[in-house]
């Protein structure tokens, strides 16, 4: 019942952290690669640069979700968590836009580093959020279903998306900077 009277809140909120989720981990399986094939960086290399730039993002993301959704809830914004993912969503856009479109290697991981520290704000913002929308007695069960959602869509479709937009929508896998460029935003 409390599901069916809130459902609007718990399907954006759920809606906003998978797609951040899909972002999150498509690109973490895929650009890599992309580094290999855009910029001929071999792929040791590429994934030792994008796992340094993900502990750093990922980590400052984490932290700055956390502490800015714990300022709005003690200045009064009782949907602290839920504005904060959107606002993560919204502004890992434009990062998620233009990293696929860089110059150099370097430039691209910078790019990325801004996207990644947007979508990993929700990895604090998601689930206490889904906490604040659930009433004490259903919060087990509220967090079961989110992070089923979460992780289940986000791992399995987010790696997914990209494989098929380089395969069948533009059918050569030199081609994997586009389908980041159209797939990650």
């Amino acid at each position: 019942a409390h599901y069916r009277r809130h459902w609007r809140a718990f399907a954006t909120q759920h809606a906003a952290s998978t797609l951040l989720a899909m972002l999150f981990y498509g690109t973490g399986a895929w650009v890599p690669e992309f580094l290999r094939r855009t910029y001929g960086l071999p792929i040791a290399q590429g994934g030792l640069r994008f796992g340094l730039v993900t502990v750093v993002a990922g980590t400052a993301g984490v932290l700055a979700g956390g502490l800015i959704s714990d300022r709005l809830l003690k200045a009064g914004r009782t949907d602290a968590r839920l504005r904060v993912t959107g606002f993560a969503a919204l502004g890992a856009l434009p990062f998620a836009a233009a990293f696929p479109h860089a110059a150099t290697p370097g430039l691209a991981l910078a790019l990325a580093s801004g996207m990644i520290v947007f979508t990993a704000a929700v990895s604090t913002t998601g689930s206490t959020g889904v906490q604040e929308l659930a009433p004490a007695r259903m919060r087990g069960t509220a967090s079961a279903v989110y992070l089923f959602v979460f992780n289940g869509l986000g791992l399995s479709l987010g790696p997914t998306v990209f494989a098929l937009l380089t395969d069948r929508v533009f059918g050569d896998e030199a081609l994997l900077w586009r389908a980041l460029a159209v797939g990650a935003p």
